[in-house]
């Protein structure tokens, strides 16, 4: 039998989809048992596969593209036969005649350090998983990755400085050397409604954090979904309205937090007139 196979070893080939390093575990194992020849050609993206005096041309498709297709229909290959296999064959340095010329590729004997260099480069910066990159790469004209992200906004949280006249020392000068904080003072405070603009309508809305961490979660829940290991995503088509709707809310983060003040502000009064 006279058997000769030629690949390339550029790990980016496998990368890119077009190679499974396991399989090329499996053809140097058999390789090495049947003694034929294994060798590379740089940059190779043609399938060929020749048999006696047939021979078929087809082009590899890489594992991103279309893996697992359910098509029917996949015209990807020629069938040749006669004269022009034996043209292939000999240019594929298969004929071992002396009269079959120089090979035009696989000149090259497959270096078993550069394929062991080759599986550590893969192990180091391995393949993404083909599969997800088959769906990003279909829906890459469709979504978007997108972070929304809201901070500060829960303020029942945040704490205040003390006036120093709340502050019971005696010592004037004492006293403003004294920095103390606490938590606002927001019981009895509860829903503050505001206005808003909006999408040229005014509307009141009552808010409270609890409010307002519902509506992060909707809006991030309506107009965005997540991709294991990838993050979230949204549509092209849903950009618009979703950018309407974080305006939205952070129009409304804006107005409660003024009147948040000044709620707290007119209680702080109240704690003054209080303590005098």
């Amino acid at each position: 039998m006279n058997l000769t196979v030629i690949l390339d070893s550029d790990p980016e080939v496998y990368r890119l989809g077009f190679g499974d390093p396991a399989a090329l575990e499996t053809i140097r194992a058999v390789s090495a048992k049947s003694l034929f020849d294994l060798r590379e050609q740089a940059g190779v993206r043609i399938g060929v596969v020749i048999s006696d005096d047939t021979t078929m041309v087809y082009s590899p498709v890489s594992k991103n593209i279309e893996a697992g297709s359910t098509s029917v229909q996949k015209p990807n290959a020629i069938v040749l036969s006669g004269s022009a296999a034996d043209r292939i064959a000999t240019a594929a340095g298969s004929d071992a005649g002396d009269d079959s010329g120089t090979p035009e590729v696989g000149n090259t004997a497959l270096d078993p350090a550069k394929v062991d260099r080759m599986q550590k480069d893969l192990k180091a910066n391995p393949p993404k998983p083909f599969d997800i990159t088959r769906k990003m790469n279909v829906f890459t004209s469709k979504v978007q990755y997108v972070e929304f992200r809201a901070s500060n906004y829960k303020l029942t949280t945040r704490q205040i400085r003390l006036p120093p006249e709340l502050v019971d020392v005696a010592d004037d000068d004492l006293k403003s050397r004294i920095s103390s904080r606490m938590r606002a003072p927001l019981e009895g405070i509860g829903k503050l409604e505001i206005k808003i603009d909006y999408d040229g309508k005014s509307e009141s809305i009552k808010v409270d954090d609890d409010w307002l961490n519902e509506e992060r979660t909707r809006v991030e829940n309506e107009y965005t979904f997540p991709i294991k290991n990838f993050g979230r995503v949204i549509l092209y088509n849903d950009r618009d309205a979703f950018d309407k709707a974080a305006s939205r809310f952070k129009s409304v983060v804006e107005k409660y937090q003024v009147a948040l003040h000044d709620a707290l502000v007119t209680k702080q009064i109240g704690i003054r007139e209080t303590h005098r």
